[in-house]
């Protein structure tokens, strides 16, 4: 448990964090959930993520699908309280986002204490389905993995297709 009061105070973890990182993790250690699984329920997730983001910020009017790609991921990080530090990079049909993986709330590693042999991280399909919905536009992974590990950093890329 020291484990956990130490990321308690490094991420600054509510209870909320500790919940959802602790139940994806045990669920994952007892075999009834895996990226697989993660993959099909998301797009639901998803649809009641953007129902609660209209709610509370209305409808994104702007033109520029640069800015509605950024303040669709900022509001979803600062909404989540996801993480603590973060870079997104838009760079033409490509959207790129690095996370301190040290940082992230969720993690069912880090904060959740999981011991699985691969990567089991919500975020990728998330942003993924968030943004092909509220932009309208065909977003795919850019990278040969959802999710590509690189010393602690936890980096996405998605790149939008018509």
């Amino acid at each position: 448990m020291s484990g956990l009061v130490n990321e308690i105070n490094k991420r600054n973890l509510k209870a909320c964090h500790v919940l959802c990182a602790s139940m994806l993790g045990d669920l994952a250690e007892r075999g009834f959930l895996n990226q697989g699984v993660l993959n099909i329920m998301i797009p639901k997730v998803a649809d009641k993520l953007i129902i609660f983001l209209k709610q509370k910020y209305g409808e994104d009017s702007t033109s520029d699908i640069n800015t509605l790609i950024k303040n669709t991921v900022d509001r979803i990080i600062s909404e989540l309280d996801a993480f603590i530090s973060y870079k997104m990079d838009i760079n033409g049909s490509k959207v790129t986002l690095i996370i301190d993986g040290s940082t992230c709330k969720f993690c069912p590693k880090g904060v959740g204490g999981a011991q699985l042999p691969g990567i089991l991280c919500l975020f990728p399909q998330l942003f993924r389905e968030v943004l092909s919905k509220v932009t309208k536009r065909n977003f795919r992974y850019a990278l040969p993995d959802k999710l590509v590990k690189k010393a602690h950093y936890c980096i996405m890329q998605f790149e939008i297709t018509e």
